[in-house]
């Protein structure tokens, strides 16, 4: 029989300090059992103290299949390509959660959506299933866990950062921060990418947007996916940026057509290409005589 353990809020809370003036902690916010496969939800917080006095919070997700407890996501709360899901490969795995109707919005004000990234090399397909399927059936009391009050209470109703909705899951590893020697288009692994030529690739990024991209040249917009994901609606030469009409030149539609996604189909094989609409001023009426 299937049921759900609640750790308690405070009193298992673990305060200690690391290196002067910060203070790291971890609170639990739920454990669920689902059989073979059990999920711990935990909050990392972190208080740095004088002169900054900042306080950060962290979700993480652990998973235990019998063979210990293993982390599955711990890299705080991200979004994800809910926007344009239908997209992606299906090796890729990617899962919405249904709420019920009547619930809280998955997006509103003071829900942050969390996204969790199951890294393949640690996360096998069977393991991945099993997750998914734990977190769907107890979807409404994680929800309720991750609402409850805990340390620091103070402006937790407006704790956007706190509050969150697991709102989807992915098998795939998240993209590390931008730094370290990586750039903002260098991040694809949570992306719909087609390659093109030069180095160039186009990407799309949530919710509706298409990008012209190249290591060291600013990312420019070229468009936007229709809400059926079907089409693009793409912007005319006039509307590139400079860098995006050096890199595709003035046949900038034919250019298009050469970039290719990681299953070799043409960037108009995915997505039918629509003229963006340029509508000109009214006419102004004749001035009556």
């Amino acid at each position: 029989m299937r049921r759900t353990a609640w750790a308690a809020p405070l009193g298992a809370l673990a305060l200690a300090l690391a290196g002067c003036g910060v203070r790291e902690w971890t609170t639990p916010i739920a454990t669920v059992d689902c059989g073979t496969t059990k999920l711990r939800f935990e909050e990392h917080g972190s208080h740095l103290g004088f002169p900054a006095g900042s306080w950060s919070f962290t979700p993480a997700l652990l998973m235990n299949q019998g063979d210990g407890w293993k982390l599955v996501d711990g890299r705080g709360a991200h979004e994800g390509p809910s926007g344009y899901d239908s997209l992606l490969p299906s090796t890729s795995g990617f899962h919405v959660f249904v709420r019920p109707p009547g619930r809280a919005r998955q997006d509103d004000d003071v829900h942050s959506p969390w996204v969790i990234y199951a890294n393949p090399s640690e996360i096998d397909d069977a393991h991945y299933s099993a997750l998914s399927a734990c977190i769907e059936t107890n979807l409404a009391a994680i929800d309720a866990a991750w609402e409850k009050k805990r340390y620091p209470e103070r402006f937790f109703e407006q704790a956007t950062d706190r509050r969150l909705r697991i709102t989807s899951i992915i098998h795939l590893a998240h993209d590390p921060l931008v730094g370290a020697g990586r750039s903002y288009e260098d991040r694809t692994t949570n992306e719909v990418r087609w390659d093109c030529p030069g180095g160039a690739f186009i990407r799309a990024t949530p919710p509706d947007s298409l990008e012209l991209c190249k290591r060291g040249v600013a990312c420019g917009q070229i468009g936007r996916i229709s809400e059926d994901q079907t089409s693009a609606r793409l912007y005319p030469w006039s509307y590139l940026i400079p860098a995006a009409k050096r890199m595709t030149g003035p046949e900038y539609k034919a250019f298009y057509g050469k970039c290719v996604d990681s299953a070799g189909r043409s960037f108009y094989d995915v997505l039918k290409p629509v003229d963006w609409e340029v509508r000109e001023p009214p006419t102004p009426p004749p001035a009556a005589r």
